[in-house]
């Protein structure tokens, strides 16, 4: 395998990172308190690590996975949403090398996979549905070279930066460097680059749940084997600058009182939110591995900050969400 994948200028890739710079002077105008920017960043990185495994057949979503009991599902977030929490808690960033690389990975599948940081000694292939190999990746014996050749790709690259980022995971993903994994790592390392260069928005925007909803185009034009990777390089700045603009939609709203909130909390009145007049016994299906003790607590909090509204005093009380 090659490291030689270019792109095509074009308006709409200009227009792109006009957007995108001007995303950033955007943000910098709220001013934002470092308490907020953390609330505002706890709830983005648990949806970025719930979409993140439900592009790889996770079923659980950000209500279910609060609700949920111990499973090889809710580890799958767990181990992503805790080094993301680690990522963004670590400061400086931490440089890109081969040793982080392999512990990001040893991260997000401990105990998942017995080679959980370790690059793979076999020959490795994506299969689809019908389990026919669509691609095959580099030999084993190449991943190690290949990777020390994309560091240095990264950090000598004279592409503007968000193009280097798309263009990085796509060769990333290319190089199907472990066994298992590669699309979490690969999605983690992104945000690494992103965060390095003040396009995450302090983490705010969550690119994980745009692909989710366009997985389709991240395929095929991850599947496009051509030098030229224009068409993924369009679709991945695309979809970082509208889970941008759809944080600071959120922020131009307003509506901030649930950034304050612990993202148990959060989902629980969105669930309300979503399901009008909603009983204690339908809350409690929904988030089941909650106590029953607890669940009265939170509705009692989220009652007193009037954000829900307890409808009837009476046996068989409902509850609806303040907007």
């Amino acid at each position: 395998m090659r490291l030689n994948q270019t792109y095509t200028p074009s308006n709409q890739l200009n227009n792109l990172l006009i957007t995108l710079e001007a995303n950033k002077k955007a943000l910098s105008l709220f001013n934002l308190s470092d308490k907020l920017k953390f609330n505002l960043r706890r709830r983005s990185l648990l949806h970025s690590a719930v979409y993140s495994a439900r592009i790889e057949n996770n079923l659980l979503t950000p209500e279910s996975f609060i609700a949920s009991s111990k499973s090889i599902e809710k580890l799958e977030i767990q181990n992503i949403l805790d080094t993301l929490n680690w990522l963004y808690s670590t400061d400086p960033t931490p440089t890109l090398e081969t040793k982080l690389i392999k512990g990001i990975h040893a991260r997000i599948m401990h105990n998942l996979h017995s080679e959980a940081g370790q690059f793979r000694s076999e020959q490795s292939a994506v299969f689809n549905s019908a389990g026919v190999a669509i691609y095959l990746a580099p030999p084993a014996e190449g991943v190690k070279p290949l990777i020390s050749s994309w560091i240095k790709q990264i950090k000598e690259s004279s592409y503007p930066i968000p193009i280097q980022i798309a263009i990085s995971h796509y060769q990333f993903e290319k190089i199907h460097p472990f066994i298992d994994g590669n699309g979490r790592a690969g999605r983690l390392l992104t945000t690494l680059l992103l965060k390095q260069h003040g396009l995450d928005l302090y983490g705010i925007s969550n690119l994980e749940k745009y692909i989710e909803n366009h997985l389709d185009g991240y395929y095929d034009y991850l599947a496009e084997e051509k030098r030229d990777v224009t068409h993924f390089v369009e679709y991945f700045l695309t979809a970082i600058c509208a889970t941008q603009n759809e944080a600071l939609d959120k922020l131009k709203s307003g509506d901030l009182e649930q950034v304050k909130l612990f993202p148990r909390h959060q989902e629980i009145v969105k669930v309300i939110r979503d399901h009008p007049y909603a009983t204690f016994d339908f809350l409690h299906r929904r988030f089941f591995a909650i106590p029953t003790s607890t669940l009265h607590y939170d509705l009692q909090q989220l009652q007193k900050q009037k954000l829900v509204e307890r409808v009837r005093a009476t046996r068989g009380a409902t509850y609806i969400a303040n907007r």
